[in-house]
């Protein structure tokens, strides 16, 4: 269960990060440059003893495909790569094969920038209510019945089994005082000498949550700092697109950067039989949890971190968040011990966790910490 496959030898998404870390064919994409129809990208070959020569070399852009030929580069070396495009063009795929054997895969986006969906509603009021739920064109059924400040830190105690734990902050916090106005609320609570600021602002189908810490958790290595809302149990699909730290992954990879699942689907899992899936459509391990009764999958789950879009969605209704230019903004769905929908939008995150060998970006919490989370939610059929 710790390696890069599983007992049945399903690839996990530490497979893809191991190929890509290794890739004998490295791609210097901060460099390329592009004069004219013609995009020259730098390029080393860390095979051992295969030249470039060596190699099935296909491309493929959004006006033209073909293969690569005569392109000669020793083991061990730097060169370079040419190819083709026309002013017409978005994209360009590159595949590396070997014996026909998948080698590597670039995609390179030769747009300048992302465009920025327009998910404003003029048909959807939302209101903001003494509580801090937020309800859809006067309903009194909120789509959003918490939000909450998040902040999770690594905990110095463990579990029986060795296991860490994590602490959440906001368990201890005291409110100190509520404001409310016609599309505003801000609450202010307090963790020892730290003071926590939540505003909530509406406007049209656009909810706007600015989250403020003044003050120093000392030594207090981050798991997630950012907002957690409880929604209404309506939703069956997930669909998001991001940015990754790989041009491309798998369909089904938990990183892949566009996806959309059914989070109704049911995938069963018997104890000692080979699963039908992906490993990433698993919703529970027998290893870790034994017999559970989870019924989202870890692709669901999985926190997407530097979404341009994610959005749940139902016959009816549509609950979204995109990026800003202020703060990068991950999201993750699951259910908790009770069964209730919750939605996690952090800026903040980490694996402290791991910190025995394995990644960790080594954050911790900041003596001030500002940032915003916007939510777009749609009734269908309301679009004007």
């Amino acid at each position: 269960e710790w390696g890069i496959t599983d007992t049945w030898r399903r690839k996990k998404p530490e497979f893809w990060g191991t190929k890509k870390a290794y890739s004998p064919t490295k791609l210097f994409l901060d460099s390329m440059k592009i004069t004219g129809q013609l995009v020259t990208i730098p390029a080393q070959n860390r095979f051992d003893h295969t030249d470039f020569s060596e190699l099935a070399i296909n491309y493929n852009t959004s006006q033209n495909e073909g293969i690569l030929a005569d392109i000669k580069l020793s083991p061990h070396s730097y060169g370079s790569i040419s190819l083709p495009i026309s002013q017409d063009d978005e994209f360009i795929e590159l595949d590396f094969y070997k014996e026909a054997r998948l080698v590597d895969t670039y995609f390179i986006n030769l747009k300048e920038s992302v465009d920025q969906m327009d998910l404003s509603n003029d048909g959807v009021k939302l209101q903001a209510n003494s509580e801090n739920q937020i309800l859809v064109n006067h309903s009194s059924d909120p789509i959003i019945k918490e939000v909450k400040p998040l902040i999770r830190t690594l905990s110095h105690k463990k579990s029986s089994g060795g296991v860490p734990l994590f602490y959440d902050w906001m368990d201890q916090a005291i409110r100190e005082s509520t404001q409310n106005k016609e599309n505003e609320s801000v609450t202010t609570s307090r963790i020892q000498d730290v003071w926590v600021t939540l505003k909530t602002v509406t406007d049209k189908n656009e909810v706007t949550f600015h989250l403020g810490i003044d003050g120093a958790l000392t030594d207090q290595y981050i798991r997630e700092i950012g907002i957690e809302l409880s929604l209404k149990d309506v939703f069956d699909s997930l669909s998001w697109e991001r940015t990754g730290y790989w041009t491309k992954y798998p369909k089904d990879d938990l990183g892949a950067l566009k996806g959309k699942i059914s989070l109704s689907q049911a995938n069963e899992q018997n104890y000692r039989e080979q699963p039908g899936q992906n490993w990433t459509m698993d919703t529970s391990s027998f290893f870790y949890h034994g017999d559970t009764t989870a019924s989202l999958p870890y692709i669901a789950t999985a926190y997407k971190e530097n979404v341009q879009t994610y959005s749940l969605t139902d016959e009816g209704i549509q609950i979204s968040t995109v990026r800003n230019d202020e703060n990068e903004t991950a999201a993750r769905i699951f259910y908790d011990e009770s069964g209730e929908t919750k939605l996690r939008l952090v800026s903040m995150m980490d694996y402290p966790n791991l910190a025995w060998g394995n990644y960790m970006r080594n954050l911790k919490v900041p003596d001030y910490y500002f940032a915003h989370f916007k939510l777009y939610i749609e009734e269908k059929g309301t679009r004007q």
